[in-house]
């Protein structure tokens, strides 16, 4: 979209105005076609981009969870045997998770997507291979700690997604982004599983590092930059040093702040968002929620399957498939449903809203508890090993749903502030699967699969109400948010 200001006079060349009575020129894209602009970019670009993107998803994913079957195996070689340390492994991952957004989002808002997708993806790899080679549990620990917060595609994905596509496009292309990684939260333990049991646990890192780098390598050859402020700022930076001018600036440049300003704003915009917007709030509590309870459901489903089933490392990994393939079926229909749905809205008399995103997270929350209960009391009375697994697919095709409808409205609510905005949710939600996990083995221990798993059930039953609150009352709440910035 071409920014349209008042006031302006014209210059010979269309992206260039100056402001009435002003001695400096304001720099944007030539007209709404401009080829500069990423929504214009040749579907050829974008393509290759989602790819990469959703690679990166898939490399997260199975960082966190190819060391879950082999966690025993990693304490008894590190000689560590207390059972928190199987549960840390993949929460102290989390907690790196939820820092790192605090820094990523807003930098990528500062100095542009490309810097930050670089440097976490390099730092990804050499923390994978410091894990790999880590001598006792806690520089395993401090380790995984640090590789979780060098993930930036949890929370640039989505803002990527909105820089280059238009709004009747997204939600269709933020399912594909996520089909990789939700899927991949079956796959990861399945590798992990067999990787664990044929090499040895170290070699669950040395593959994270290995998929690390040749991520990174995609990245190098397709990715471009994508964020409009900074493409705006270079083009002005381009025209100051053709012409010696130091008068051209982008329409998105501040006149008054300095650098260390505009620095400490975009670090802290990520906490106001989340405080000053009411809706923001909400989604992120249940997103952390929703998040969480996978997480829990997650790490201790190997040792619910070996235990009850009689099942072996490697075969109860293959147990996860069943969490592929809801997460699979879910995002396959968020695809083909949501934009169309979004397109219908558009020809109405109110348009479309960024509250046209959420009747699938109303599907999604009814379905969750739905999937804790057949996953919970199935695996009591041990049933056939199907029917656990079908809950686990219910749970995982929740929360597939409702993560790409949580993070497509956000995007469509939040534009150039979105990475800030999906930052602020991300955070709550990695805190709530890095502490969450913690409370499974002790919670079965006490009440069992069956009712320890029900009183998930429960709790999510009592956050069905809120997407349909949304729905009904979230363009109210996001009028009176100091960061209201759809364009």
């Amino acid at each position: 979209m071409t920014e349209k200001l008042e006031g302006l006079e014209a210059t010979a060349d269309p992206s260039i105005t100056k402001p009435a009575g002003e001695s400096f020129y304001i720099v944007t894209f030539d007209g709404d076609d401009d080829s500069q602009n990423p929504l214009n970019w040749p579907r050829s670009r974008k393509w290759a981009m989602v790819g990469v993107l959703s690679s990166a998803s898939l490399v997260a994913i199975l960082g966190t969870g190819m060391c879950i079957p082999p966690s025993s195996q990693i304490l008894s070689s590190l000689k560590s045997h207390h059972e928190i340390f199987l549960t840390l492994l993949v929460s102290v991952w989390e907690l790196g998770e939820a820092c790192g957004p605090l820094f990523i989002g807003p930098l990528s808002e500062m100095y542009g997507r490309v810097p930050v997708y670089h440097t976490t993806n390099v730092l990804f790899t050499i923390f994978s291979i410091a894990c790999a080679v880590s001598r006792n549990i806690d520089m395993l620990l401090a380790f995984r700690f640090l590789n979780g917060m060098g993930v930036a595609a949890i929370s640039l994905n989505s803002s990527v997604v909105g820089d280059m596509f238009i709004q009747e496009e997204r939600a269709g292309v933020q399912a594909l982004i996520n089909l990789p990684a939700l899927t991949g939260l079956a796959i990861a333990p399945l590798i992990g599983g067999y990787v664990g049991e044929t090499l040895g646990w170290r070699w669950v890192f040395w593959l994270g590092a290995i998929v690390g780098g040749l991520c990174e390598l995609g990245f190098i050859l397709f990715f471009r930059e994508s964020y409009k402020v900074t493409i705006l700022e270079q083009k002005a930076s381009k025209k100051r040093l053709a012409t010696g001018d130091p008068k051209f600036r982008s329409i998105y440049a501040s006149e008054t702040k300095s650098s260390r300003q505009l620095f400490a704003e975009a670090i802290v915009r990520p906490a106001k968002i989340l405080v000053l917007s009411p809706i923001v709030l909400v989604m992120s509590i249940y997103g952390a929620i929703v998040f969480g309870f996978q997480y829990l459901v997650m790490t201790t489903m190997t040792v619910v399957f070996e235990e009850n089933y009689n099942m072996s490392e490697g075969t109860a990994g293959l147990m996860y498939l069943g969490r592929g393939i809801g997460s699979t079926i879910a995002i396959l229909a968020c695809r083909f449903t949501m934009d169309r749905y979004i397109q219908k809205k558009k020809i109405t008399p109110g348009g479309m809203k960024p509250e046209h995103r959420l009747p699938p997270m109303i599907i999604g929350s009814i379905c969750m508890p739905l999937g804790f209960f057949l996953y919970g009391w199935s695996a009591e009375y041990k049933l056939p090993w199907i029917v656990p697994v079908l809950g686990t697919a219910l749970i995982a095709g929740s929360l597939s749903v409702t993560n790409i409808s949580l993070y497509s409205y956000l995007v469509d609510a939040f534009s150039i502030y979105a990475a800030s905005a999906v930052s602020a949710c991300v955070v709550l939600s990695c805190i709530a699967a890095a502490l969450l996990p913690m409370a499974g083995p002790s919670l079965y221990a006490h009440l069992g699969v069956g009712w320890g798993t029900s009183v998930l059930a429960f709790i999510s039953m009592a956050f069905i109400p809120v997407p349909i609150f949304l729905m009904r009352y979230g363009q109210r709440a996001r009028s009176h948010s100091k960061f209201q910035v759809i364009e």
